[in-house]
């Protein structure tokens, strides 16, 4: 992987058990790689125990823009596979959108396609959640733990 990084070892083997165990996984980290995003993903630990990861605009240049994601380490590698893929299509969502190039035009983003979390006054605090990357985590989580049911949008990743 090019454009999903991590320097942390473990993290680098999460990684690549998603990508070997998760059709979904594999799918939103390849859509990455095709993107004009570096996505660094590092394990961090949050004041808010409800938080088990986010997603943060660095900075953008005139070809590349780059993706910060923290998941609250350490955690078993199941979990944080379903934290991971719900951050990366969170990735995935600010890949679309060429325009957002800083942390406003990211807050506009979602914004438009999210709904903010934890209260009617998280929208202050850049807060926000999305169906998609809500999704991909349920789907990667069913995939690991129900691997002989189809999942109930799979296509869905695959197609769009």
């Amino acid at each position: 992987m090019q454009r999903v990084r991590t320097d942390s070892p473990y993290l680098r083997l999460v990684l690549a058990s998603g990508v070997q165990r998760s059709p979904t996984f594999r799918a939103i980290v390849d859509r990455l790689e095709q993107s004009d995003l570096i996505v660094e993903v590092q394990c961090g630990q949050f004041i808010d125990s409800r938080l088990a990861g986010r997603t943060v605009f660095l900075t953008a240049r005139p070809t590349v823009r780059y993706v910060l994601i923290e998941i609250n380490c350490p955690v078993t590698s199941v979990p944080a596979l379903g934290t991971i893929a719900h951050e990366l299509s969170h990735a995935l969502e600010i890949a679309a959108a060429g325009w957002v190039v800083d942390s406003e035009t990211l807050a506009q983003l979602y914004g438009q396609i999210g709904f903010p979390t934890y209260g009617p006054t998280s929208a202050t605090f850049g807060q926000y959640e999305t169906a998609d990357a809500l999704d991909a985590g349920e789907r990667v989580h069913h995939e690991l733990f129900h691997p002989s049911e189809p999942t109930r949008r799979l296509a869905w990743i695959l197609t769009k």
